[in-house]
């Protein structure tokens, strides 16, 4: 099962007449960033009820919105989302899409975050993987044009001063 858009919902019951339900782990700006715990519920009528959770240390910590409004209006097609976040209001986010990785893009009051929806079970595989170090590139001389260097007119140990021809 992969992560990302759409939340499908689960049958509750077995007889599938039950309430549907998923849940999926939200990090904010990666598989590294902060994680929260999103539990959706649609029951008869289509009432919807949604927790969030922060997990980690205050994971007992939740906001519950509740709605009759129904899903978020988006197709993989369309540049908008509209969100519910409560009864009687909701929220236009801009989708500019998903990278190689499933981070969905987004934008919402001007404000630009990245995020990764995962399974329970995909993000329990995360936390076994180590954060990748980032490299210093402060000693390196970096070409927004790839080429080779065929000649020097500088060698190791030269004092050089602003201006001068290097190859």
């Amino acid at each position: 099962e992969t992560g990302g858009p759409p939340l499908p919902m689960d049958a509750g019951e077995a007889g599938g007449g039950g309430p549907q339900s998923a849940e999926r782990i939200v990090c904010v700006n990666g598989m590294f960033g902060d994680a929260y715990r999103v539990r959706t519920e649609v029951g008869p009528g289509g009432f919807t009820t949604c927790s969030v959770a922060r997990l980690g240390d205050d994971e007992d910590v939740e906001t519950v919105v509740k709605s009759d409004r129904g899903d978020v209006n988006y197709h993989p097609r369309d540049d908008f989302a509209c969100v519910p976040v409560s009864s009687d209001d909701s929220r236009v986010v801009q989708v500019h899409g998903e990278d190689e990785m499933g981070q969905l893009k987004l934008t919402m009051f001007g404000l630009d975050a990245d995020f990764l929806v995962t399974t329970p079970g995909e993000y329990e595989l995360t936390r076994h993987m180590k954060e990748p170090v980032p490299v210093d590139l402060g000693d390196y001389v970096m070409s927004p044009m790839p080429g080779t260097l065929v000649s020097f007119a500088v060698k190791e140990g030269d004092v050089v001063e602003m201006g001068q021809e290097l190859c």
